[in-house]
């Protein structure tokens, strides 16, 4: 599937999710992300370290916002959507990923499905389930980061990339080009889809060792999820937060996992 993904999408990443600081230790930072078992919430660290021990090449685009980086009221905002999200399923309409596969290059093909019916095809979003992007998508829609010019479900993991056929990439290019003077004047118009200030830095790849050193270890051990937050309007702590969700995680799990092998063997 990993390949699949890569090849049909002519990139060379298949996923994507996103890092929530809730607390200023670097091994208590979140990842959210939506794959076959459907929204989750787990330590970003050990998500890390478990799928470079497995072989698998990681990335990272920081967002930054003006001289006074993002604000603590933006960061709040996506972190307190991301918690209504978590033990969702995984995208429950095959459709809807089908239209961000027709719709990377443009609007022609799904304007074709969309003519004939195809009820996916009529635009808009449906957020009672996700794919990895489009939740990624929603999260910065949310936090007034990305713009309204796509549906979230228009996103693939690409598209957060730094790669040339990316939109957010293809929209910053043809923003800067209406800008110029010698460009038509019926295009000074278009806008990139990260709002200004925000930007994301050029990616990363991680590699290993970068993150964790001995003392890091000696700090999660010692510890990782102590640190107090306010989730769902109580206060507890990041490992109790965590917990709260896992606690029938496999039940969650197992279900989301079946439904959405249910929808692919129909696609």
């Amino acid at each position: 599937m990993t390949y699949l993904t890569k090849c049909c999408t002519r990139s060379y990443w298949d996923h994507v999710g996103m890092v929530l600081k809730f607390s200023d230790r670097p091994d208590e930072r979140i990842l959210i992300e939506s794959a076959g078992c459907g929204v989750f919430l787990c330590y970003a660290k050990q998500r890390i370290e478990k799928a470079m021990a497995e072989g698998t090449v990681l990335g990272y685009r920081q967002l930054v916002g003006g001289s006074g980086g993002v604000s603590q009221a933006v960061k709040e905002r996506m972190k307190d959507e991301a918690q209504l999200q978590v033990e969702k399923p995984y995208e429950q309409c095959f459709g809807e990923i089908f239209k961000a596969f027709l719709g990377q290059d443009g609007d022609t093909a799904n304007s074709l499905m969309k003519s004939m019916g195809a009820e996916w095809a009529q635009g808009g979003e449906n957020p009672d389930s996700f794919f990895c992007s489009e939740l990624v998508a929603h999260l910065l829609k949310v936090g007034n980061v990305l713009s309204e010019e796509k549906d979230a479900n228009m996103f693939l993991p690409k598209d957060f990339a730094t790669q040339d056929n990316s939109w957010i990439i293809r929209a910053e290019k043809e923003a800067a080009a209406a800008a110029d003077k010698s460009a038509d004047p019926n295009e000074a118009m278009k806008k990139p889809l990260i709002r200004k200030p925000y930007q994301l830095k050029h990616e990363t790849k991680i590699v290993e060792g970068s993150a964790t050193d001995d003392s890091e270890k000696k700090k999660t051990h010692t510890g990782q999820g102590a640190s107090m937050i306010e989730f769902n309007g109580k206060s507890l702590t990041i490992a109790s937060m965590l917990d709260a969700h896992g606690g029938d995680r496999k039940k969650v799990a197992k279900a989301n996992m079946e439904a959405f092998e249910t929808i692919s063997n129909k696609a």
